[in-house]
């Protein structure tokens, strides 16, 4: 799993030679692989590259990828981040639809190579889209999950009403992890979006990152007696 190429210039510098490059070796092991994005600050020196281009040289060799919706909105789709930039950046706002927004942006980056795609939008949910069964077949190949329940699937998994809310510290990070490890123990599709929503929920009921994390047992008990969702 990598994260934040935006905030390493080793990564990011001549097109992103260096995360092609870090991408590309894992691939050629192997391995699974995962990548998360981070902002990226316009003035910086990161902000002067060409982000489309590097997505487009890496993702090829990303199994899992997961950012935001600001994040991906920033590097292939600069109108619907400048509309969310001007509502403060609130990707529960109106100014963002599932339908218009979100799908057409996974779907953008799922076209240029990955085998999954997950766009987080903050406490909403998350948008996932998976590969179509030469992709998925691919990802099994190298350990991950194959069967025909993750073969071109998309849904929006809304959030879990968490009980307190206490810090969004590490829910973006959670939801992640607990995505992958369902994925790679086994779950289906549907579940493993479940319990990774459950998780980033579960989290934000804490100060801390882990303090309020659940076990997937945990999580599939307070889900099954009825665990509200947003907008339910």
């Amino acid at each position: 799993h990598f994260g934040y190429p935006p905030l390493m210039a080793a990564m990011y510098r001549n097109g992103g030679a260096g995360l092609v490059g870090t991408f590309r070796a894992v691939r050629g092991r192997g391995t699974l692989s995962s990548l998360d994005l981070a902002a990226v600050d316009e003035r910086s020196e990161a902000g002067k590259e060409d982000w489309s281009a590097i997505l487009r040289n890496t993702l090829p060799f990303v199994d899992f990828f997961l950012p935001s919706v600001e994040e991906l909105a920033y590097m292939l789709d600069r109108p619907l981040y400048e509309r969310l930039t001007a509502s403060g950046g609130d990707e529960g706002s109106n100014a963002l639809s599932v339908e218009r927004d979100v799908e057409p942006l996974a779907r953008a980056a799922l076209a240029l190579g990955p085998g999954v795609v997950m766009v987080k939008c903050g406490s909403r949910g998350f948008y996932v889209a998976t590969g179509d069964a030469r992709a998925m077949k691919a990802i099994g190949d190298r350990g991950g999950p194959s069967g025909a329940d993750w073969v071109s699937r998309s849904r929006f998994e809304r959030a879990f009403v968490p009980e307190r809310v206490r810090s969004a510290t590490g829910a973006g990070d959670t939801t992640i992890a607990a995505f992958l490890v369902a994925a790679l123990s086994g779950y289906g599709f549907d579940r493993s979006c479940a319990l990774a929503s459950a998780t980033g929920a579960s989290c934000v009921e804490a100060y801390d990152a882990l303090g309020g994390l659940k076990t997937f047992a945990e999580l599939e008990t307070k889900i099954g007696a009825g665990w509200k969702k947003n907008d339910d």
